[in-house]
Formats: structure tokens, sequence, C-alpha cells
């Protein structure tokens, strides 16, 4: 049964941080969501209809009859007969499927990406649906620390156009380097000749998604569900560098809000790009975001798409031939970029879909 799933699959967390308790206001029983996979699926039109384990546990091969022959124990391989004979369907294979065993397609198969563009004057004009049409639970779920990962690139034949406004990819994108309008946009310790600076701006309002639970019930408002409204402006890439860290543009670094040191020859540093993100942003006391969940004590975001849900970013883009394509990528991140280069991990990204139009 499914509720055999929530021992580990539902969590709701105090605050382990000595001095910094959970913020009643926020969760007036003094606990935060971590794991909500379990009551994600109980509350679907899953629920009922197709168990966790019906997805998670596909059914074993038709010649398979017990669950003694799962461990190849029987007659065949031993001359003893074990188990009891159940009807095909029964017995299933314990494999568990998930993100994290990309042969079981588990993470393309629930998703769909729909491109639209509209072209006008000099303008390219996009949007990218994304829809969680075939999961009983939220996009992503399980360990906070991941994330969905929208990029969207726009081409005439090999060059890239570039964007100029429309939704940039969460700072969870990762990035090299973030600074605020009021520091010094010339001034990059860690770059190298060949990254890219990318600017946002932030109109002052919020993304109303329908998150999980308060982010989705009517608790918080648009501003209390935590994800800004941030637009891309431009970018421009780095071509000199001095020994302190001073750096020369390509071209007149657009102004703006925010600007994100990235790489461009990968997709681990996305923040401020053309795109958009999906994921439950946990934070501690300091402010910090993706944390882990025993260094949280707040859910400062939860826009995931939860079943049957979808999302539709916008993208703009200067066109400079009569037909433009529009790409769209859709990436599951294990864990933040930042987290991954302070200790030393891998990066464990996979493509779920790509669309293009």
């Amino acid at each position: 049964e499914s509720v055999f799933c929530a021992g580990c699959h539902e969590l709701n967390q105090i605050s382990f941080i000595p001095d910094a308790p959970v913020d009643a206001s926020r969760w007036p029983n003094g606990t935060f969501p971590v794991h909500t996979t379990y009551s994600e699926w109980g509350g679907s039109s899953f629920a009922g209809i197709l168990s966790c384990q019906g997805c998670h546990m596909p059914v074993a091969d038709s010649e398979v009859s017990n669950s003694a022959d799962l461990q190849f124990f029987g007659a065949a391989n031993t001359g003893v007969a074990g188990g009891w004979p159940r009807p095909h369907g029964s017995v299933r294979n314990h494999s568990w499927s998930g993100p994290r065993s990309p042969v079981s397609q588990k993470l393309s198969n629930p998703l769909t990406l729909v491109i639209e563009k509209d072209l006008e004057g000099d303008t390219l004009n996009a949007t990218v649906t994304v829809a969680n049409s075939g999961a009983g639970h939220s996009m992503p779920t399980g360990d906070p620390l991941r994330s969905l990962l929208l990029k969207v690139v726009a081409r005439c034949g090999d060059s890239e156009l570039r964007a100029i406004g429309g939704d940039a990819v969460p700072d969870f994108g990762g990035s090299l380097a973030f600074k605020a309008q009021e520091q010094d946009w010339n001034l990059w310790p860690d770059a190298q000749i060949g990254m890219i600076v990318s600017v946002v701006t932030t109109s002052g309002d919020y993304h109303d998604y329908e998150g999980y639970g308060a982010f989705g019930d009517g608790t918080f408002s648009a501003e209390e569900k935590g994800m800004p409204q941030e637009h891309v402006v431009g970018t421009a890439m780095i071509i000199a560098k001095t020994p302190d860290g001073n750096v020369t543009f390509d071209a007149t670094l657009p102004e703006g809000d925010k600007a994100y040191l990235l790489k461009v020859d990968n997709d681990e540093t996305l923040a401020g790009r053309s795109g958009f993100g999906f994921a439950r942003v946990l934070r501690d006391q300091n402010g910090n975001r993706m944390v882990p969940h025993f260094a949280a004590n707040d859910v400062a975001s939860d826009n995931r798409l939860g079943p049957q849900q979808n999302w539709t970013s916008n993208h703009i883009f200067e066109k400079a031939c009569d037909e433009p394509v529009v790409s769209a990528t859709l990436i599951h991140r294990a864990y933040p970029f930042e987290l991954a280069k302070e200790r030393g991990w891998p990066m464990r990204d996979t493509v779920m879909i790509e669309e293009s139009k």
C-alpha cells in the first residue's frame, strides 16, 4: 500500500538551529514541510486508483509466477521449490524506479513541453508550457535539494539569438558568483575569459503560482510565496581580466537589478538565463537558500508542479532571421550547483525532455 511509503516520504520538521525557531506566523504548528510525496499523492486524482507501488515497483516478467522467482530460488536453479503461485501482475520487481534510475524513464514520461512562438517586427516572442501530466505527486518530489530547470534558447541556424526579455531561471539554477545592484559589476575575482555575466531585472511583483500546501491553498499571498518576477535583460562576455579581478566585456553590460557570473560551455550554471525553474526552496535564518533540510528553518517558496498542473513562461529574443527555432530543455537537478562545488561533488543532472519549434 502507498501508506508504507509515508514512513520515509512524509516529514514535517522542527528547526534544528539554536535560537532560530520556525516562524509561527508562517507555520503555526511549529514545523515546516520537508518531504510530502505521500500527501501529494493522497491529494491527487491518482489516490485510490494507482498506488505508489503501481509506478515504482513495475510488474515482473510474465514468466515470474511467485516472489521466490525474483531471487532465483526455485527448482530450476537449486532443485528446491519455493514460494507459491500468484496471478500475473501481482508479483512486482523491487526496483524502486525513479530519478536515480534513468532507464526507467520515470523522469521524462510524466512531463510534457509545449512551445508557441510569435514573430513581431524584430522580436521573437515565445511561450513554453511545462505540464505534469502523468506523475501522481509534485515534480520534482523527494529531497528538497532537487529542482527542475527549464532552459529556453532561440537560434537562427547555428547562431544563438540574444535574449532581451521574458522569464529568467531563478538563483537555484546555479552561478559561480552573484552581485546585487549596489555592488561593482566590473569586479569578478572568480571569472575567467570566455565566461559571461547575465543580468536580470525585478519588477517588484511576485509569481502567484499554485504550489503545495500553504503555497497553493490561499494561506500565503503572492509575496509570501517568495518567487519575485525576474526578467532577462541581457548578457556580456568577459574578454579580459586583471590580476585583481577587474574584467572587460565584449559589449556594454546592460543595467539591471542582479548579475550572475556563469559558465557558457555547459548547463551547470543557468541562473539569469532565459528559462524558468521549479523547486521547494528551503532557507536558513540568514536567508541562505536551497540549504539542506537540517540547516533550514523555513520554506522560502514551493512552486513545484503538482499532479495535472502546468506553468507557462514567456521569453523574448532578438529576431535575426525569418524562421528562428525555439528549443526548450527540462533538466532534473539532484542538488544545487553551489553545494556540489563546495563539497567537490559531480553534478547529477538528467535531461528529462527536449522540444523544438
